[in-house]
């Protein structure tokens, strides 16, 4: 009985001291280990739930500088004879080499084995490297990035972001992590 009454007067006091049980960008909701209200503003937040990619599902296409003139090239794979094709689309290159690369998920150094290309859409971070594959890779992360709520309701440890570095995974670096996309949008 008087464990309730101290419940209840806690309760009490949390919901005078913030005085938001009208404003409409926080919910009430009970929290299941204390049995008391916590406010959030998980209406505030964007929400991402993992579709359970991996890295191999954006290789279809990637991205790169051509090695002949810097502007942008395409890397297409045919898994039908593991062979993948470089094209640029400014000068033209076109070359063809079998394809040995290994894809084991998000590494913090885009690998340097792709025709010895480099990665059109990567950028330094600090000490680290954001890179991408192409646009839907881009994409996806940035809906990782800017989101609060992050949800993996499968998890096996070999999606891409389960194995993205720590740096895209904290929000201190949010803000300017969708700088850099936006940057690398715009290339």
């Amino acid at each position: 009985m008087k464990e309730k009454a101290s419940n209840q007067a806690q309760k009490q006091r949390l919901e005078a001291a913030f005085k938001v049980l009208d404003n409409p960008i926080f919910s009430t909701k009970a929290c299941s280990y204390c049995r008391l209200f916590c406010f959030t503003t998980m209406s505030r937040l964007k929400r991402f739930i993992d579709e359970q990619k991996t890295i191999s599902h954006f290789r279809n296409e990637i991205w790169v500088k051509c090695i002949h003139c810097g502007n942008k090239a395409i890397i297409r794979f045919n898994d039908d004879n593991k062979t993948r094709r470089i094209t640029c689309t400014s000068c033209g290159f076109n070359q063809e080499e079998e394809d040995r690369f290994l894809w084991k998920g998000y590494s913090k150094k885009p690998s340097p084995s792709l025709f010895g290309c480099t990665l059109w859409l990567s950028a330094s971070f600090k000490e680290d490297t954001l890179w991408a594959l192409n646009g839907d890779h881009l994409n996806y992360l940035e809906k990782y990035i800017a989101s609060g709520i992050r949800e993996n309701p499968n998890r096996t440890g070999f999606t891409m972001v389960e194995r993205l570095p720590k740096f895209m995974q904290v929000a201190k670096n949010r803000d300017t992590l969708l700088k850099l996309i936006k940057k690398l949008k715009e290339k």
